[in-house]
């Protein structure tokens, strides 16, 4: 009787706390972004409402994704990409959290202190299903220390120790900030280029793709 209560335990803590997905990855040969934050500049404001409705919409979604878009580039770039479920009974309360470091001329065994000119990041987290709406926040400003300590055809093992605060997305949310922290040893699996999904960090996704795990 005990075990059928144990199992009937799991199980409902499961559904009512819903799963959760880490993908932890680097590229060689790859680059991020020129700008490790990114702007999206109106000159013309005479748009309809439907046309100021879109260009919101845009510009969420360069805050939110754009710095994680990964493109052909002569370095080394990590993503770390997490999402969880939301409540079983709660609609679209899913969220995800994404970082993703930019490293040129690194040596294995020799920390990176940042902010340095060696290593670009951008940091977002919010809701999958709202990233449009600018639910959610992102950072490329960030302290502490990076440490790649060994590194073979399929894998990279790397230190990381840094906090990061981010701002809103939300433009009437612009006080508001959270703060946060990877502390570990990551283990990178190795792909290319060409295994990029919309999650992942394929620039330029389709609408309403990157908040939801591929």
């Amino acid at each position: 009787m005990h075990i059928y209560k144990f199992i009937t335990a799991i199980i409902v803590f499961v559904l009512l706390n819903g799963c959760s997905k880490t993908q932890i990855y680097y590229i060689k040969n790859a680059s991020l972004p020129l700008s490790s934050e990114q702007t999206f500049v109106v000159e013309n404001n005479d748009f309809s409402f439907y046309e100021k409705y879109e260009n919101d919409k845009k510009k969420n979604r360069e805050l939110l994704l754009g710095g994680h878009y990964i493109k052909e580039g002569k370095n080394i770039v990590l993503l770390i990409r997490k999402w969880k479920a939301g409540k079983i009974y709660i609609i679209d309360d899913e969220w995800y959290e994404k970082l993703t470091i930019e490293i040129k001329d690194y040596q294995i065994g020799i920390p990176i202190i940042i902010p340095s000119d060696q290593a670009k990041l951008y940091y977002s987290k919010g809701g999958s299903a709202w990233i449009d709406h600018g639910a959610g926040f992102y950072s490329s400003d960030a302290t502490g220390e990076i440490l790649l300590s060994k590194i073979s055809e399929r894998n990279l093992i790397v230190k990381i120790n840094i906090s990061l605060k981010a701002k809103s997305a939300d433009s009437l949310q612009k006080k508001q900030k959270i703060r946060a922290k990877f502390e570990g040893e990551y283990s990178f699996s190795k792909i290319l280029l060409s295994d990029l999904t919309p999650w992942l960090g394929m620039p330029d996704p389709p609408l309403y793709t990157g908040g939801y795990p591929d």
